[in-house]
């Protein structure tokens, strides 16, 4: 065998071991939302899960780590999709509507987990966020509860930097300002940043071609589109064998990818 073909094996084994792992992650996730025990610190304390900011960073490298993250995506979707029966809603949710909220969340809140939308979910279903005035749940309703969350995530997030520097012996004055706590966890989100940049750096990927970019981000649309579109079909576990392949055979991966990249890009290619 000779070295490049030791190297695919070897390759390959990294894929399938991180799929197994991400699986195993969202069936934990899963576990501990049935049985509630999601909790805000836990979930902020743990520094080896990514944040949505390092999934779609990570997507961005390659077909397995955007697999994983449309495993993620899909998995935020369902969950989201099978919890709307707990809320009296002022309008029908459609699948694309669902999946757009979830898209939104990722984009405003890159610093959140998927235990965070989880937990957010699940709070919300217990009328964390829920006033007087609020009679029905909307699209704005609902992501205005997000932006409470993320009010609890900040405050507490602060909290356990502020445990930290007693920790190691830190002055901490405790009638600081707000501007000064807010001051101090900045720095401490600074410092996470440049930790997540460090760890990023050790595996750079060699640089993509401008083709493959946009055949990467053809495919990426391509598979978003049948996840909303089994979406629009009731389909919340994602596995409806039969309506996937309904999809996929009007829709044919090569022509769906072959028109896009003429669309937007402007060129036509014949893909093999």
């Amino acid at each position: 065998m000779d070295g490049k073909a030791s190297l695919q094996l070897s390759n390959n084994k990294q894929v399938t071991d991180l799929m197994s792992i991400e699986k195993t992650y969202i069936s934990h996730l899963k576990t501990l939302t049935l049985s509630g025990r999601l909790e805000l610190t836990k979930i902020l304390e743990d520094r080896e899960s990514p944040n949505f900011r390092q999934y779609v960073t990570f997507s961005n490298r390659d077909i397995q780590h955007m697999n994983v993250y449309t495993m993620h995506r899909a998995n935020l979707i369902s969950h989201l999709n099978d919890s709307l029966g707990f809320f009296k809603l002022a309008i029908q949710w459609t699948g694309a509507m669902v999946a757009e909220f979830v898209d939104k969340i990722i984009q405003e809140y890159p610093n959140w987990k998927p235990a965070d939308f989880m937990l957010f979910i699940e709070m919300a279903k217990t009328g964390k966020f829920k006033s007087e005035y609020t009679h029905a749940l909307d699209f704005p309703t609902f992501f205005s509860w997000a932006n409470d969350y993320n009010s609890l995530w900040l405050d507490e997030l602060f909290a356990i930097r502020q445990k930290e520097m007693k920790a190691i012996d830190e002055p901490v004055d405790e009638e600081a300002s707000r501007e000064e706590g807010i001051r101090v966890l900045q720095e401490f989100l600074d410092k996470m940043e440049a930790q997540r940049k460090a760890k990023e750096a050790k595996f750079i990927s060699p640089p993509e071609s401008e083709v493959d970019a946009h055949i990467r981000e053809a495919v990426t649309k391509w598979r978003m589109a049948m996840n909303d579109h089994l979406m629009e079909f009731g389909s919340s576990d994602y596995s409806s064998y039969a309506e996937r392949e309904l999809w996929e055979k009007e829709n044919p991966q090569k022509e769906w990818v072959s028109n896009y990249i003429f669309s937007k890009f402007g060129y036509r290619m014949e893909l093999r």
